[in-house]
């Protein structure tokens, strides 16, 4: 069976927009989602654990 997803870029859109665009994705029937796994380095997007 084929499934179809959606991939988010943190590296060139906001937190809010990339929740906007998931929303979107939901709602036009794509069954998956992958957001790649690094940030612009301006800004924040997982707490951070020093240790």
């Amino acid at each position: 069976m084929v499934r179809f997803g959606y991939f988010l870029s943190s590296e060139e859109h906001s937190p809010d927009a990339m929740v906007r665009q998931a929303k979107l994705a939901e709602q036009a029937g794509f069954e998956g989602l992958w957001i790649s796994g690094h940030g612009s380095g301006d800004r924040v997007m997982l707490p951070y654990d020093p240790r």
